[in-house]
């Protein structure tokens, strides 16, 4: 949903065209997807949320106290493990398996 506000909002105040089905169709050698658009949607676009996506996972555990460094390797020191009851965070609390 929140993907689809701007571009539904641009296309709905975009001048009609009148002549829209009285043109040809377009070439089968024009190609809608270039080489300019991939590299934008995937190396720019991509990029720049995937580093917002990170940094506001890192943000929101940061607020529950637990701080990237602690976050770094504890999958492998047991997060996951059916033999861990609980675990303490980066400001003293202590979490219980329910």
């Amino acid at each position: 949903m929140g993907t689809d506000i701007l571009p539904a909002i641009s296309l709905a105040y975009e001048p009609p065209e009148a002549d829209l089905m009285q043109r040809p169709p377009r070439s089968p050698s024009e190609h809608l997807v270039t080489l300019p658009l991939i590299t934008m949607a995937y190396l720019k676009i991509g990029v720049l949320q995937m580093t917002a996506g990170l940094l506001a996972y890192i943000a929101i555990m940061a607020q529950h106290g637990f701080f990237w460094r602690t976050l770094v390797g504890s999958r492998q020191s047991g997060w996951l493990s059916v033999h861990l009851e609980d675990m303490t965070d980066d400001y003293g609390q202590q979490w219980v398996r329910r």
